[in-house]
């Protein structure tokens, strides 16, 4: 590595890949629900009400432009959160639902089981 530093970021991703993509398991099991709050597209963001997650982290759940854009403010969604850089909550994978979909899926996983 010290004569190829090149390499370093494929050598990272192939065997430590929950430090460069999020874990899979964030995606599938640990997901929450909310209602898109505001989007502001220009300003690159937007922000997500999750009551059990305010309750934790005193904040709304942000979230980048390109995971919130399609959504207008009053959607219900479904989202993966991991903390930020700044340990702060940000979903990702958002997915709009219907009210009463989740309640079919009280685990929140989703996909083949």
């Amino acid at each position: 590595l010290k004569h190829k530093p090149q390499i370093c970021p494929a050598v990272c991703q192939a065997m430590c890949p929950d430090l460069t993509y999020a874990p899979a398991r964030a995606i599938t099991e640990r997901r929450a629900t909310g209602v898109v709050k505001a989007v502001n597209v220009s300003g690159g963001y937007g922000f997500i009400s999750c009551p059990d997650i305010a309750q934790v982290f005193g904040s709304d759940i942000f979230a980048h432009a390109k995971q919130i854009a399609r959504f207008s403010p009053g959607t219900n969604v479904s989202f993966a959160i991991l903390l930020n850089k700044d340990h702060r909550p940000q979903a990702f994978d958002i997915e709009e639902i219907q009210l009463g979909v989740q309640a079919s899926n009280p685990n929140g996983t989703r996909g083949k089981g």
